[in-house]
């Protein structure tokens, strides 16, 4: 590997002090050194700050309630104080596993003209029994360089978590969009698709957990995840103009699939059935497309 970079590994949190403290040992025990660890914490109230500002080893930032934007914001203040050549997140509510950044970093390296490096992923679920649900990953040691430009536009490419950023983009393009309540990830991928190839880490790197119970998780709140949407299509509305019929299908397919997921979620039963309905109508469109011969380009 060549000489270590700096990484800045943001953590954003929120009135969960207990995931907090699983978050921090995670980084902490990263096989990669040089790493600046930052908690930003938006007006939490439960003891984090104490906490934190006890600990040895990193820059804790508070932001006060009359200064609080919510989730985005808080990423972009920890941004803003960042040192790192290279940028990372991680949610209060996930771990990443030891060699995360490392295996980024090394991927980075040997990619320079990549701004952006997504890792894989294991999944535990909790439902409202507080019962652990294991859902084994699709498991491979493969690394790939990929030009997601249009992709992005109809798949789901990664989880905060799962990111690893070089610094310097940010003087392309902006930062998390503090307008979004949800999908914040996702409209980010999609402008930084635009600017250079993405590289990726099949292989697990992080542990990313679901609360079905937290009803302030943005995973259960299908209504502010459907305003965001709408108004991520409406900001990139010329990337989706440019989509083929096939791809705009598949835009569709994908909106209605994560609508599904999140009104189970929610427990918004009326929602589920009409949304498995669009579902199912939009599968059989997708099919009848590649009968005709319309391909994804």
């Amino acid at each position: 590997m060549q000489e270590n970079k700096l990484v800045s590994a943001i953590i954003t949190t929120h009135n969960r002090l207990d995931l907090l403290k699983q978050a921090i040992k995670s980084v902490k025990q990263q096989t990669y050194i040089d790493i600046e660890v930052i908690v930003v914490d938006d007006a939490s109230t439960d003891g984090t700050k104490e906490y934190c500002t006890a600990l040895t080893g990193i820059h804790y930032i508070y932001i006060s309630p009359a200064e609080s934007k919510g989730g985005n914001h808080a990423r972009n203040v920890g941004i803003e104080n960042s040192h790192g050549e290279y940028i990372a997140f991680l949610d209060d509510d996930d771990l990443w596993l030891s060699t995360k950044i490392e295996k980024q970093v090394e991927a980075m390296q040997m990619h320079l003209e990549c701004d952006l490096c997504i890792g894989g992923f294991k999944e535990e679920r909790i439902d409202n029994n507080k019962t652990l649900i294991y859902v084994p990953p699709y498991y491979t040691h493969q690394t790939e360089l990929l030009d997601i430009s249009k992709s992005c536009l109809y798949t789901g490419y990664a989880f905060t978590s799962t990111m690893l950023i070089r610094k310097s983009v940010f003087s392309k393009t902006e930062l998390f969009d503090e307008n979004l309540q949800a999908y914040q990830e996702g409209e980010l991928i999609i402008r930084l698709a635009q600017l250079s190839k993405i590289c990726r880490i099949y292989e697990p790197l992080i542990v990313y957990r679901v609360f079905c119970s937290d009803s302030q998780r943005i995973t259960n709140r299908i209504f502010r995840w459907r305003l965001s949407m709408r108004y991520i299509y409406e900001k990139h509305k010329e990337l989706y103009k440019s989509l083929t019929f096939r791809e705009k299908l598949e835009v569709k397919h994908n909106y209605i699939a994560q609508a599904v997921a999140r009104s189970t979620a929610s427990a918004r039963k009326c929602l589920i059935f009409r949304y498995i309905i669009e579902l199912r109508l939009c599968r059989l469109m997708i099919k009848i497309t590649e009968a005709l011969g319309y391909q994804l380009k």
